[in-house]
């Protein structure tokens, strides 16, 4: 295997910063081709503490590969800040009077926001964009950068996605930089990718980490050293001690020592023992009814789950549908506007796919209770108490149960909030659906004027 690490230092040294022996090695890793040709990894991640050089391997490599191999490339990040400044960067370079052989290879260079972008005679360039659901789509690259990449979420990455389809090349290669994700972070696609890489697969993929296995002394200078390689040049001994000092143990194991907290999804919220024995097949007969309708991010299913409580006793929690959504979602407006009139609430989590249905239901007149992040995470304590307690029942239908005893606790910012998390591949939007719903029909003033009999096809 053949790799081109050596040249890539040599190009950082005339046009960039020398590189760190770690980031060196990093670069080696990432340009290894095999006897065919492609890269022997063509999909790449590097999680480190804050501060340490990650983008500057990223950003010499990525200038190397524009100039010297003519590919096409795509950078982007989280905010706009991020994708500007490192913009600009590569501005002053290909500007650089002191430069002339990068300033005679600029056929065009634009500056504009959200259009930062510069086009070489070799074929070569690279585009900046901050990831949206819809960013990417207007690409065709060689090579997509993801800065940021703990606050990377699926439906971003799956637009991404489609700019390597028709890559010029035939031989992409997706970079991952980031740190672990924080208590507010999405961090499901890094964690993923992290873990696919504990595990040994898949074989293209390169998983460079610096980290801690336990938060433990955080105060351990050795520990500080160990997993900072650019620490007594770019980040200084008394710069951490400050940190120490500002911060949690937690945070600054995260921040400045690479630890991972531990998988909220390692353990189910509710064991099979809390959710079987609330199973019953004589629900209520009448009540106020309220709906909760999600989608998992792959957009493949709709859940749709009705909660009805009575005048007394428990609420009642059934699939009212739960269907493949491949072919469209276009029925479920009609099909709550239907129900609307007999109906307290209809509710959607302003954070889920499903809220690209809110338009069309309110086109039909149907009044959407969306959720912030503060009422989901209070809908989510509501259920969760209400199952502890047995204070809720349920059909035994098999997706809401394979939901219910599959979730897991997610963080949601700094205040012990929390939400639903998926644990391995089960779909828990009938879960969500479930817990849209009985926050519905609790918290929910409308009165329709009759009650009503939720009837769902088994």
């Amino acid at each position: 295997m053949v790799d081109s690490a050596d040249d890539v230092a040599y190009l950082a040294s005339l046009y960039w910063v020398p590189l760190d022996r770690w980031q060196v090695e990093l670069v080696r890793d990432w340009s290894g081709e095999q006897r065919s040709g492609k890269w022997a990894a063509s999909t790449c991640g590097l999680a480190a503490p804050r501060q340490n050089g990650k983008t500057i391997g990223v950003e010499v490599w990525s200038l190397y590969k524009m100039t010297v191999m003519g590919r096409r490339i795509l950078h982007t990040a989280h905010l706009a800040a991020a994708t500007r400044k490192t913009f600009n960067r590569y501005k002053a370079a290909f500007t650089n009077p002191a430069f002339p052989e990068l300033r005679d290879m600029v056929v065009s260079l634009r500056s504009a926001n959200g259009q930062e972008g510069i086009w070489l005679s070799n074929g070569g360039s690279l585009e900046f964009t901050t990831r949206t659901r819809g960013s990417g789509r207007s690409y065709s690259i060689d090579d997509l950068v993801l800065d940021e990449a703990q606050e990377l979420t699926q439906d971003q990455l799956d637009a991404l996605m489609l700019t390597m389809r028709a890559s010029p090349s035939g031989n992409q290669q997706i970079i991952y930089l980031g740190t672990p994700p924080g208590p507010s972070a999405p961090g499901e696609v890094f964690t993923a990718l992290r873990n696919k890489a504990l595990k040994g697969r898949p074989r293209r993929l390169a998983w460079s980490e610096w980290s801690v296995d336990e938060v433990g002394d955080v105060s351990d200078r050795a520990r500080w050293a160990a997993t900072n390689p650019a620490l007594g040049t770019r980040i200084s001994v008394m710069g951490m001690a400050d940190d120490l000092v500002r911060s949690t143990p937690e945070s600054f194991a995260r921040e400045c020592l690479g630890w991972w907290r531990p998988a909220a999804g390692s353990q189910a919220v509710f064991s099979t023992n809390d959710w079987a024995p609330l199973a019953t097949a004589e629900p209520p007969m009448a009540g106020i009814v309220a709906f909760g309708v999600d989608m998992p991010p792959s957009r493949t299913s709709v859940s749709i789950v009705a909660a009805l409580r009575p005048a007394t006793g428990p609420v009642h929690l059934e699939v009212a549908e739960y269907r493949s959504a491949t072919s469209g979602a276009a029925w479920v407006a009609e099909w709550i506007a239907e129900r609307w009139p007999a109906t307290v609430a209809v509710v959607i989590d302003a954070q889920s796919p499903a809220a690209a249905l809110i338009p069309e239901l309110l086109e039909r007149r149907v009044q959407v209770t969306v959720t912030s992040t503060g009422m989901f995470t209070r809908a989510c304590g509501m259920l969760h108490d209400a199952v502890k307690a047995a204070a809720v029942t349920h059909y035994a239908q098999p997706a809401l149960d394979r939901a219910a005893v599959s979730a897991a606790k997610r963080d949601i910012g700094a205040g012990g909030g929390w939400g639903w998390q998926r644990r391995g591949e089960t779909d828990i939007s009938p879960l969500v659906a479930g817990t849209l719903a009985y926050y519905g029909v609790m918290t929910s003033k409308r009165r329709p004027g009759r009650r009503t009999r939720v009837v769902t096809r088994r």
